[in-house]
This record gives C-alpha cells, sequence and structure tokens, in this order.
C-alpha cells in the first residue's frame, strides 16, 4: 500500500463529520474551441476562452449545489473563476461526495496564501 494513501485515509478517520472544511473545487471543463495555433491570442480571443470556461463549468452548478445540499454544505462562490473553480464549505462526507461526481476534476484544500521570505 502507498504510503501516502495510507496517510490521507488516517488524516481523514480522524476530521469529524461535523467539522466544516473550505475547499476549492475544480470542474471539469472541455478543451477551449478558441485555440490559439501556437501564437499568443489577442485580448477578444482570452476573452472568450474565459467565457467559454465559465459558462462550461456553470452547468455543473446545479449538481454541485445538490450534493452540497446533502451534506449541509454550500457554495461560497457566485460563479466558477477564469479557471472552472469554485469555493465550497462542507463536511468531510460532502468533499468525499463532491470528489466522485462526474463534474469535478479536483477538490483542493483551500489554503491562506502566505510570503516567503
Amino acid at each position: 500500500m502507498d504510503e501516502r494513501h495510507a496517510t490521507s485515509r488516517q488524516k481523514k478517520a480522524r476530521l469529524d463529520s461535523s467539522r466544516i472544511l473550505h475547499a476549492v473545487v475544480l470542474l471539469k471543463t472541455p478543451p477551449s474551441s478558441t485555440g490559439n495555433g501556437g501564437s499568443r491570442p489577442d485580448r477578444s480571443k482570452r476573452q472568450a476562452a474565459v467565457d467559454e470556461i465559465r459558462a462550461s463549468a456553470s452547468k455543473a452548478l446545479a449538481a454541485i449545489d445538490e450534493i452540497l445540499a446533502q451534506f449541509d454544505g454550500r457554495r461560497i462562490s457566485d460563479a466558477p473563476t477564469a479557471l472552472g473553480t469554485i469555493v465550497v464549505e462542507t463536511n468531510a462526507e460532502g468533499i468525499a461526495a463532491l470528489s466522485k461526481s462526474e463534474h469535478v476534476k479536483a477538490v483542493m484544500q483551500d489554503q491562506p496564501v502566505s510570503r516567503v521570505s
């Protein structure tokens, strides 16, 4: 058994099921149809790509909200970011359910950013 997986499982087992966690959810989106053919796209093409990602990711929000409701969680983000991410809060079981969703590419712990000296 992989040591990393064992540690992850132990950490999950220690989490209190009622403890609220914040997570960044990366939603699955299809590859952008506004490919640039190797050259840097202009502003309008970049904006079109961002709009396409947001629209695609937005289609999954109802399913995500349904999962969160089952575990007394909620979506903190009003809409997906340009990268197709949203921030949620839920318990450990909600995080596990999200990670199994067909609409989710990855779930990451929402951590504060600190300065490196």
